[in-house]
């Protein structure tokens, strides 16, 4: 069984949850990657230099 993995939020975690996550998520990569069931991943852009899709009603902008 796969699973997908996808963390996000309306806007930038306040520096502390920032912390945290910068201390924490390199050694969950490296568990999961220890474990061999991390297959692939990186980190996406953030919105104001990725490409985004918006949606409203069905319909791109």
């Amino acid at each position: 069984m796969m699973y997908l993995l996808f963390v996000g939020s309306e806007a930038m975690p306040a520096p502390e949850v920032t912390r945290v996550l910068q201390r924490e998520g390199p050694l969950w990569i490296d568990e999961m990657e220890r474990r061999g069931a991390r297959l692939l991943g990186r980190e996406l852009h953030l919105p104001k230099t990725a490409a985004t899709v918006h949606l409203r009603d069905g319909r791109t902008r």
